[in-house]
């Protein structure tokens, strides 16, 4: 069955956002009472408190994150990547407060992760050189961000084998649309990050194309020092789907309503034309995630691709001009410069992926959108009681997925929704036995047994 695009309640979710961004500042200034647990700089007590949390970890953070992040401490002597120590403190029994919010993040990160690695999406395709297992989240202070090692060689070689992705603490209770920038963090930088030379080789595919196609050197110069970022927000709509596409727009301009775009004076909810050094501007985020979405599997891709990008045209300034690195260039001439980058990123074959494509390895199809609107989004607005265990085909991302679509569409109130999106989160961590801190199997990735329909 198709389902059709129903976004009537965005304006409220982008002001969701606003008010989370709003109450995360307040967090950082200090105006309001919770707070993360407290970085501990004392050597000897950091080691202390780590080894009493540590054996709550699941099994396979032991000699991916804990072993090597120890080593590590005792032979620097002092405390480094306080990222580590706060997730393992977070995801050892020890932030009891937030306990079923931590749970159903890490249930939602491990999920994106395991997509990626799933031997059935990935055949033909070796596994990632670098980070194999999925990353343990945390909560803390700043905005969403993931950490990637600079030296990935040397990461390695110190016997790290996953990262550290943070969500604002104010995203444990609000702000439901940023939930669904997890797959551009774990979806994106951190499958970015796994494949030796995958990024460069992006870089320069995208350039080559746009030169190709006859794009001018300020459109076809703009994407390599952003490909990073552009390639995340391609991912994570391969890994999630419209939700991720739409759930972005809403986001950018509720972030912007809340002064948080250095580039702009006046916070307001709308897409930005400017752009950041790293990032593309606000504008073309949304046409690129309309013209990826447009690429998906499902039935009804082209229709979302259609309110996609008429939702992101509303932002347009008068002129139908955007700024691209100082310069002023037509609105349609960058749709096309983006159309073209949407399109190689997902469907040129990468020799760093065995010549196959990363639309190959991750894709959004009718059988996830069938998951979604039919079996997870009544549930999400209703009052019955949730499932005690759910389809081995029913992922956390879909989960995430049904819990943005049916607050876009006022199906309930936000706060219910989300509410019920964080139950149904713990429920599937509870009952995924590789999260078990009991399990004395080999510490492996679900990858090697999720199958993706």
């Amino acid at each position: 069955m198709k389902h059709h695009p129903d976004i009537r309640n965005l304006e409220a979710c982008t002001c969701d956002v606003t008010d989370m961004a709003k109450y995360q500042i307040a967090m950082i200034k200090g105006e309001v009472e919770e707070k993360i647990p407290e970085d501990i700089t004392n050597l000897i007590d950091l080691l202390d408190k780590l080894a009493s949390c540590h054996h709550k970890l699941p099994v396979m953070y032991f000699d991916s994150l804990y072993e090597p992040y120890i080593k590590c401490l005792n032979a620097i002597g002092e405390v480094i990547i306080p990222d580590f120590a706060q997730a393992i403190i977070q995801n050892g029994g020890c932030y009891k407060e937030r306990e079923k919010e931590t749970d159903a993040f890490h249930e939602m990160i491990f999920d994106l992760f395991a997509g990626f690695l799933s031997q059935e999406d990935r055949e033909g395709v070796k596994n990632p050189d670098y980070l194999t297992i999925a990353p343990l989240p945390k909560w803390g202070m700043d905005f969403p961000y993931t950490v990637t090692p600079a030296d990935p060689e040397a990461w390695r070689n110190v016997g790290f084998k996953t990262t550290i992705v943070n969500l604002p603490l104010a995203n444990a209770d609000r702000g439901l649309l940023t939930w669904a920038a997890l797959p551009h963090e774990t979806g994106g930088h951190d499958i970015l990050s796994s494949d030796e030379g995958l990024i460069d080789e992006l870089r320069m595919a995208v350039k080559a194309e746009q030169e190709k196609e006859g794009i001018g050197s300020a459109l076809s110069n703009y994407w390599s020092p952003r490909i990073e970022e552009t390639g995340a927000d391609v991912l994570g709509i391969l890994n999630m789907g419209p939700a991720v596409a739409i759930a972005m727009i809403g986001l950018l301009r509720g972030l912007n309503a809340a002064g948080l775009n250095p580039l702009e004076e006046v916070a307001k909810p709308v897409l930005s034309n400017r752009s950041p050094s790293n990032y593309p501007a606000d504008l073309l985020r949304g046409y690129l995630a309309a013209y990826t979405t447009g690429k998906l599997s499902f039935e009804g891709a082209k229709e979302w691709e259609e309110v996609l990008l008429a939702e992101t045209d509303k932002d347009l300034n008068p002129t139908c001009k955007i700024e691209i690195d100082g310069e002023l260039v037509g609105a349609e001439d960058i749709k096309r410069s983006v159309a073209i980058t949407a399109e190689t990123i997902s469907r040129k074959p990468m020799s760093s992926l065995e010549n196959h494509y990363i639309g190959e390895i991750q894709d959004w199809h009718d059988h996830d959108e069938e998951i979604v609107n039919e079996n997870l989004r009544p549930i999400l607005a209703g009052e019955e009681p949730l499932l005690e265990f759910y389809p081995k085909d029913t992922y956390a991302t879909h989960a995430v997925a049904a819990g943005v679509i049916a607050a876009l569409a006022g199906d309930a109130k936000i706060s219910t929704i989300f509410g019920r999106m964080k139950d149904m989160l713990k429920t599937m961590h509870n009952t995924d036995p590789t999260m078990s801190p009991l399990t004395l199997a080999k510490s492996v990735s679900r990858a090697a047994w999720r199958i993706r329909i």
